[in-house]
């Protein structure tokens, strides 16, 4: 997993055999930027749910069956975030502020929402150019399409209000936060461009927008 967290007054994370992992693997130099490992006690083994969310097959099927998405990119990362967000103390019930930065389809829009932004004032953020990039030109991706699947997608929430999106360039809507002087965020989602020049720019922006314990993945 790539994540990180800002202010922690020891170390929760670490870097683990970093510069040996990359050059062994001839990664894209993006994950050097941030490839770091939970040091805080057990596996992810078994996933233990936040208080009051169910991450179960069944209520996975149920929550999103009114919802339309092709692509289940997201998926695999439900049960592990689970155990990612109890660790960090993540309490759904109090107002948060989420920045998800490249929602597609808004499978992880969707699913954030639900389960990690409970509290009626709470409020997120997508920044989105639904441009697509390279990989969505090789298969012919229909962005327009795309485009009104995630705004369908959101509003079957119920928590369409909750939702501010910017239809730019990630590194533009985040000088546009941060010219705004936005309030922290509580929980940063970079999963915008996987171009490595890309992805350093918007952790190092996105960093100006944490707040202090935040986390980013």
């Amino acid at each position: 997993y790539s994540l990180w967290s800002r202010g922690f007054t020891r170390p929760s994370l670490e870097v683990s055999g970093l510069k040996t992992w990359w050059r062994s693997r001839k990664l894209d130099r993006s994950i050097l930027t941030v490839y770091l490992t939970i040091s805080t006690g057990a596996e992810f083994g078994q996933a233990r749910p936040l208080p009051g969310m169910e991450v179960t097959a069944s209520r996975r099927v149920d929550s999103l069956a009114v919802m339309e998405f092709t692509r289940d990119w997201f998926v695999q990362n439900m049960e592990v975030w689970s155990e990612v967000f109890r660790r960090h103390g993540w309490d759904a019930e109090k107002p948060k502020s989420i920045l998800e930065i490249g929602c597609f389809e808004g499978l992880s829009t969707c699913w954030m929402l639900n389960n990690l932004l409970k509290h009626p004032d709470s409020r997120m953020v997508c920044m989105d150019t639904f441009e697509g990039g390279s990989e969505h030109a090789r298969d012919a991706t229909d962005m327009a399409s795309v485009r009104e699947t995630f705004f369908r997608n959101v509003g079957k929430t119920g928590r369409a209000d909750a939702v501010r999106v910017l239809e730019e360039r990630s590194d533009m809507g985040l000088l546009r936060l941060l010219q705004e002087n936005h309030v922290a965020f509580d929980f940063i989602y970079v999963d915008g461009s996987h171009l490595s020049t890309d992805v350093l720019l918007d952790l190092i922006l996105g960093f100006r927008l944490l707040g202090v314990g935040g986390l980013c993945i």
